[in-house]
């Protein structure tokens, strides 16, 4: 192949001839082309969209977006076109342009073709504007799966299963309509996880009925993960997994926090962040090989008491700032439903 020629990207059958050629004349960086030669027909969505988050990250906004336009006009499947609109719209947003993130949102009508994780997303974004009809048949949509269960199954949900539920009692409420089984359970189920301090409560209690016995105690389980500015030299010291890069780091993190969660939704699940120099220390003192996963959680343990504020209660409010500190909303970061 000469240096004129495109480079091929993944196999003919898993992009449209259009989004192929768009691709090519993006002139991407080798990183990313190598993921989407590699990636099977059912990740070759997820993969596009987790590059325009990388390229976004680099500061190269402009081919991000310019990416997440390709996906969203020839996209492999509906609900990858949908997740590169939410993108587009959240990338407007973070750089300003307050007008054409509206424009975008009104634009798109086509709510009863939504899929469920992009629409407990557009959901959010339509409150946030005041369309509070259009919010709630969004979120009937994100939480259809659960909706369709009898409500007492709902104490069964994770917190992370809860998001888009806990949003649609929300609007609900909001437009004056008396709670539902499954709003009523839903409060319950988020009355009996713990505080966390990035969120504010939800005045909901008169919804509740309360009994005189103690909650059992809560289940915690710690996760543990270099900050964004230790990650560098964390990958460069050989102390982070060989399949982990520097762009899909926090990411994976993300999809085993939530793995997790579906396995165990008793167990409310915490995030901490540790920095090089102080796992230097802590291993200097200890003897422990800090390329060893359990390292990172013996270093939690004995370093950070349990009531630090370093630890972080996860899932956050989509809202809410990001766990992994990139200084995003967590549904436009980890948070996003796009992560399979």
């Amino acid at each position: 192949m000469t240096p004129d020629e495109p480079r091929p990207v993944g196999t003919t059958d898993l992009l449209a001839p259009e989004l192929r050629k768009l691709i090519h004349e993006l002139d991407l960086p080798p990183e990313i082309l190598d993921d989407i030669d590699t990636s099977g027909p059912e990740e070759i969505g997820e993969t596009l969209l987790i590059a325009s988050e990388h390229l976004l990250a680099t500061e190269r906004s402009d081919l991000s977006g310019l990416l997440l336009q390709a996906v969203h006009a020839h996209p492999p499947t509906p609900e990858d076109g949908q997740y590169a609109l939410f993108d587009l719209i959240c990338l407007h947003e973070d750089e300003g342009d307050e007008r054409e993130a509206t424009r975008l949102l009104l634009e798109f009508s086509d709510l009863d073709d939504l899929e469920p994780g992009p629409a407990a997303l557009f959901a959010e974004q339509f409150d946030a504007q005041g369309e509070t009809d259009k919010a709630l048949r969004c979120f009937d949509i994100g939480a259809r799966d659960h909706l369709a269960l009898p409500a007492a199954r709902i104490a069964d949900l994770s917190a992370y299963e809860l998001l888009p539920l806990q949003g649609r009692a929300r609007v609900r409420r909001a437009l004056g309509m008396p709670a539902d089984a499954h709003d009523v359970a839903t409060i319950a189920a988020q009355e009996r996880l713990p505080a966390n301090p990035l969120e504010a409560p939800e005045p909901f209690d008169e919804l509740l009925e309360y009994d005189a016995e103690e909650p059992p105690a809560q289940i915690v389980a710690v996760q543990v993960v270099f900050s964004r500015n230790a990650l560098p030299e964390a990958l460069e010291r050989g102390w982070v997994r060989l399949e982990r890069t520097e762009a899909t780091y926090f990411l994976d993190a993300e999809r085993e926090l939530r793995a997790e969660a579906r396995e165990r939704p008793d167990v409310h699940f915490v995030v901490l962040t540790a920095e090089v120099a102080e796992v230097v220390d802590y291993t200097e003192r200890s003897g422990l090989d800090p390329s060893e996963a359990a390292t990172l959680m013996a270093w939690s343990e004995a370093e950070v008491p349990g009531d630090s504020d370093r630890r972080m209660s996860w899932p956050p409010e989509r809202n809410h700032p990001c766990w992994c500190a990139s200084g995003r909303k967590y549904k436009k970061c980890c948070g996003s439903p796009s992560l399979r």
